[in-house]
Order: structure tokens, then sequence, then C-alpha cells
């Protein structure tokens, strides 16, 4: 450490000369120590993986916008009082975006202590000599903490802001009587469903 690059190489070819069975045209050179293992396959495969990745986080995000667009949908008597009540459809959106902010907030808390958690067990019960060969040490940093932060409001983004803008579009009138055809869904509901 704190050796220069340049210094670093002369003493690299001196032990490389003192070896024995070397050429005259072999050198010594530095690169990263994943170099030699990214190859095409590789970037191929972790391309795939990313893309399954994106696959499922996008899933989750349509099942979570049907269970709060069920959930809000639920509400429509609650918010036609209080839009009857006075409260304009930005307080009723601010309201429900808040709580789609909570609910995210407390998924993506108990997501990070799971794999606080994971990590722990990983460190314990993994052999040493298997730690020692990964490339990049078995802990959680603060990029993958930033990263899946970003993510998370991205989902809460994804999952809630339409429910909420559906669901704050109300009739006051025609909620406080009932007239909200029986038990079906508005069409628009059921469209963003589907």
């Amino acid at each position: 450490p704190g050796v220069p690059e340049s210094d670093a190489l002369r003493l690299a070819d001196a032990a490389l000369r003192g070896a024995s069975a070397v050429t005259a045209e072999q050198r010594t050179a530095f690169r990263p120590i994943a170099a030699g293992m990214v190859d095409a396959y590789s970037k191929r495969a972790v391309m795939a993986l990313s893309a399954g990745v994106g696959l499922v986080f996008l899933v989750l995000c349509a099942n979570a916008m049907n269970l709060m667009l069920t959930r809000l949908g639920s509400r429509q008597r609650e918010f036609g009082v209080c839009s009857a009540l006075g409260a304009s459809r930005l307080r009723l959106l601010r309201e429900t975006i808040a709580e789609t902010m909570l609910i995210g907030l407390a998924a993506a808390a108990a997501g990070l202590g799971l794999a606080t958690w994971l990590v722990g067990v990983a460190t314990t019960y993994l052999p040493p000599a298997l730690l020692s060969r990964t490339l990049t040490p078995v802990a959680i940093s603060w990029r993958a903490i930033l990263a899946t932060s970003l993510l998370a409001l991205l989902a809460v983004a994804i999952a809630g802001l339409a429910p909420a803008w559906l669901a704050t579009k109300i009739d006051a009138a025609d909620s406080l009587r009932g007239t909200a055809r029986g038990g079906t869904d508005a069409r628009s509901h059921r469209r963003l469903a589907r």
C-alpha cells in the first residue's frame, strides 16, 4: 500500500526475472482481479439475470398496485364524505400518497433488516475459505442501500400513484348515496387492474 504503480511494476518485473523459465518478452502488468473472470458468457448471464430481476420487480409492482387499488377502492365512501366536507382532490391525493409512502418505507426497512440478518447468517455459517475467495466482501454497502432505496421509491411511485389518482377521482354525491353499482369496481379500476 502507498507504493506508486511504476515502482510496484519495477519490483514485480524484478521478481519475475528471478523466477525460473521466464522468457525475455514476458512482463508484469496490473489489472483488476475480476478482469479474467468477465468473459462474454458471464456478461450475457449477468444481463439475463438483470432482466429477470427487472421483470420480477415489475410483477411485484403490479401486484402491489392491485392491492392498493382494491384497498383505496373500498374507501370510496370515506373519500366521498371528505370531499363533501370540503377536502380538495389534491388533499385526498396527498393523504393517499403519504399512506402509500409509509407502506413502502416499512417494506424497504423490512427488506433491509432481512438483508442484514442474511448477511450475518452467511458470514457466520459459510466457510472462511469460501468467503475469502469472493471478489467482494459479504457485507451490505451504502451504495446498495441507496440503490434499493431509490428502487423502493420507484416501486411506490409505480404502485401507488395510479391507484391514488383513480381513488380520489370521485363524485361525492354518488358515493354518499351509495349508488356505486353494487360491489363491482368502476370500469377505470378494472382497466388498471388488468
